[in-house]
Parts: structure tokens; sequence; C-alpha cells
């Protein structure tokens, strides 16, 4: 049996619902097989949010390198597991590149700037991509994802609140600099220390929809997410503040 159609139309009337509009930034977290067969692929989800959010807005994907055995070089190293839009995006040749050899970023439009200006010492907390793009009221987009398997800012709340069940490790990576030459550098990553808890985002997602912050829209497999940053950012330290372990459970 073939899988559903998602046409460019319909893909643009998602977007509508999901209240993405001419000048907005986003963050963006995609799993595009939600999406069933998808006219134009990545390269067209590519073009229709560069048209939507205009040459004013930014679009910044994950492109994520966890593999200590790999040297991690901005311009070259694939991202792991990030998907095809986060790859196509960061092969663009106007892309920038953030420096983290963990939790980096790739983008475009003129808010990716501030990618070159992040600290490649912080995978997670102060002075991380994650920060910046709070601070420059970015939008997150999960498209065809769920809060669980694609919020990593959750995560980067964990570090900024402190939870009780994450420590900080100075982690040494390889790095290529712009001249070719690789050398250790340190990077702060802020790990789980109790192994009998998983991530259980979904009570974010339930506490932003109760208030009204959230906008989501059905796919073909699933559901697409968006919110600003800012609320996301506030609704999570109100929640971890009141409980510290809020966004994971035991097994």
């Amino acid at each position: 049996m073939p899988l559903p159609r998602t046409t460019r139309a319909d893909v643009s009337h998602h977007l509508d619902a999901l209240g993405i509009v001419a000048g907005d930034r986003l963050a963006i977290h995609s799993r595009l097989l939600a999406f069933g067969d998808l006219e134009g692929g990545a390269a067209a989800i590519a073009e229709l949010l560069q048209q939507r959010v205009g040459k004013g807005g930014s679009l910044i994907v994950p492109s994520y390198t966890f593999d200590a055995a790999l040297p991690y070089d901005p311009r070259t190293r694939p991202g792991e597991a990030t998907g095809a839009l986060s790859e196509l995006i960061r092969r663009l040749p106007a892309a920038r590149r953030s420096r983290c050899p963990i939790h980096n970023h790739a983008g475009i439009g003129p808010a990716a700037a501030l990618l070159d200006h992040s600290d490649p010492g912080c995978s997670l907390g102060p002075e991380s991509d994650f920060d910046l793009m709070y601070r420059a009221n970015f939008k997150l987009l999960l498209l065809g994802c769920g809060f669980s398997e694609a919020c990593t800012y959750l995560h980067h709340m964990e570090a900024m609140m402190a939870v009780p069940y994450r420590s900080w490790l100075t982690l040494e990576r390889r790095v290529v600099d712009q001249t070719g030459a690789a050398r250790m550098v340190p990077v702060r990553y802020f790990a789980r220390t109790e192994p009998d808890l998983v991530t259980d985002f979904e009570p974010v997602r339930l506490r932003l929809a109760e208030r009204g912050l959230l906008a989501s829209a059905p796919c073909v497999f699933g559901q697409s997410h968006a919110c600003r940053l800012t609320d996301l950012h506030a609704v999570t330290a109100e929640m971890l503040a009141a409980d510290p372990y809020a966004l994971v459970k035991r097994l």
C-alpha cells in the first residue's frame, strides 16, 4: 500500500496552522517521515521555510556530533541522526555553523550570525547556542516530531536549572580549526548520573497547550508543534522549580 501523499500546498497550510510567519527566527527539529510521501522531500521543506520567513527571518537546525572518535571540523563533518532537513541546511553555501563539538547548530539568515558568538566550550547552559537562541527570541519548530524525541532545548533547561540527576563533566574533544590543524579542547557537558531515569517531556507540552502557548498541527504520522523559546523557557523553569524531576520518569 502506498504511503499517504503530502503536497507542497499541504505543507504550506501546515505552517499556517503552526503560526509560522515572515520574519520568524526558527530553531527547527524535524522528522520528515511523519509526512509520508512528501512532495519534493527535504529540499521542498527547506524552500518553503525560507520563503515563509523571508529575508528577515532565520532558520537554525541541529547538526550534533557525539562520536568522540572523530574530529569535529565545522566545515565538513555531518550531523549525527539529525535528519535530512538539518543536513540539507548545513550544506547550503550560506550556512553558518557553531563551534561546539557536541551540541553544534547550522543556520541561515541574519540571526544565524549568533552561531559565531556562542561559547564552543559550552554544550548546554549559559553562553551555549541554546542560550543565545533564547535571548534572540527564536521560536521552536518541531516539524513532524514530539517533545520527548526532539526538544533538546529542555536538556539545556536541565542545565540552567541544575537538576539533581545530572552533573557537569569536562570532556576533551578534537577540533579542526580554519587552518586545518586539529587540537584538543575542553567542553562542558551536563551528564545524567541516575541511570534509572528516562526523559519525559510530555508534561511540558501539556502545560504549554493548557496555557495557549503552543500551536500544533497533525501530520500523516504524528504531529508538529511550535512555540516561542521564551514561553518554553518560562514554563519549564516554573515546573522544575516546583519539581526538579518534572522532565523525567523512573523505569
